[in-house]
């Protein structure tokens, strides 16, 4: 990640607090979600990945480790295969009780879907059902989208 792209992440994510551990996994897991809702993820997604997670569940570094990723990812790719992508969705969403950490996770959500720059269909159908799980009305989403696009592009010079 380069450190324009690692700067756009800090602003994009800035808003995101701490939470107790089972509610910043459940975040975490919204993010694996979010990254393979188009049913491919590729070395952009898990480096951000990394960087979220970092802030999620780390202790303090700026992104995770490759073994650290690849353990989160394996074990939320296990969860998703004894369900469906909507089953997961609902059920973390719906684990979410503070309503910060769902704002939160539709923040990461947002990012992580476009930081790849390829929108598709499914990740579109994805953030409609998320809305939906975490009880978020469209104002809000949209003002979430109109922050994290802010603070990801890059400045006019």
């Amino acid at each position: 990640m380069d450190e324009r792209f690692r700067l756009s992440a800090e602003r994009a994510l800035a808003p995101i607090g701490r939470f107790d551990r089972t509610t910043a996994e459940a975040d975490l897991e919204i993010a694996f979600l979010s990254i393979a809702a188009d049913r491919k993820i590729d070395e952009v997604e898990v480096e951000a990945f990394a960087h979220v997670g970092a802030r999620l569940v780390g202790e303090g570094e700026e992104k995770l480790g490759d073994h650290e990723v690849n353990a989160w990812l394996d074990h939320f790719t296990e969860r998703l295969n004894a369900s469906n992508l909507q089953e997961r969705i609902s059920e973390v969403a719906g684990s979410l009780a503070i309503d910060d950490a769902r704002l939160a996770a539709y923040r990461i959500s947002f990012f992580l879907g476009i930081v790849d720059l390829d929108a598709s269909d499914r990740e579109f159908e994805f953030d409609l059902e998320l809305i939906s799980a975490l009880h978020l009305d469209q104002d809000t989403a949209d003002r979430i989208t109109a922050e994290v696009n802010e603070a990801i592009t890059p400045p006019e010079e």
